[in-house]
């Protein structure tokens, strides 16, 4: 029976070779030693979790079928997602990225991108999007009412309200945010204990 399912996390893993492993669908190696992971011959996952780790680079192109895409706490200094069309879930906080294009993601309804060097953010192609945090990035305050101009106003199939975080960003107290509020977005804050 080939493996779909690998879950290996907090094992102090240092390399990890699943590239026999083509039928592997689910893979989570969530707070280990890795540098590096190879999951170019792994086109069935649908599920990729390795955040927590020492990546500087992860190349998912060839992983078409991925819903979901967690590499928050890495020290990623790019990513591109642009091949993963059918992505829903997409949480990239926590490292060194200064841009992000998720124009091809058009079925996203999570994206945390909190936490990163981000100066502007596009999201006019994100119909589908429920919750945004890009808190504690570098987002002046154009840069904010821009991203704001660029947020849907699809409610029509959502039965619950859209949520943003930016806290943190350069221009959060001086950003419009009734742009974002006349579409139905609604302002959040991480609570911290």
């Amino acid at each position: 029976m080939a493996l779909t399912f690998l879950e290996s996390i907090l094992c102090q893993l240092t390399e990890l070779d699943v590239s026999k492993n083509i039928n592997l669908d689910y893979l989570n190696i969530e707070g280990n030693y890795l540098t590096n992971i190879d999951v170019s011959k792994n086109t069935a996952l649908t599920n990729l979790a390795c955040g927590a780790n020492y990546l500087t680079n992860i190349d998912v192109s060839k992983n078409v079928a991925l819903l979901t895409l967690s590499c928050s706490k890495n020290q990623l200094e790019s990513l591109d997602v642009s091949k993963n069309v059918a992505l829903l879930n997409l949480y990239c906080a926590e490292n060194q990225l200064t841009e992000l294009n998720v124009s091809k993601n058009t079925e996203l309804t999570i994206l945390n991108c909190s936490d990163n060097q981000l100066t502007n953010l596009n999201l006019s192609k994100n119909t589908a999007l429920q919750s945004v945090a890009l808190e504690n990035n570098k987002l002046s305050k154009d840069a904010l009412n821009e991203l704001f101009d660029t947020l849907h106003d699809n409610t029509s199939s959502r039965s619950f309200s859209k949520g943003i975080y930016i806290e943190g960003n350069l221009g959060e107290n001086d950003s419009n945010k009734s742009i974002a509020e006349n579409k139905d977005w609604t302002f959040k804050q991480i609570i911290r204990f």
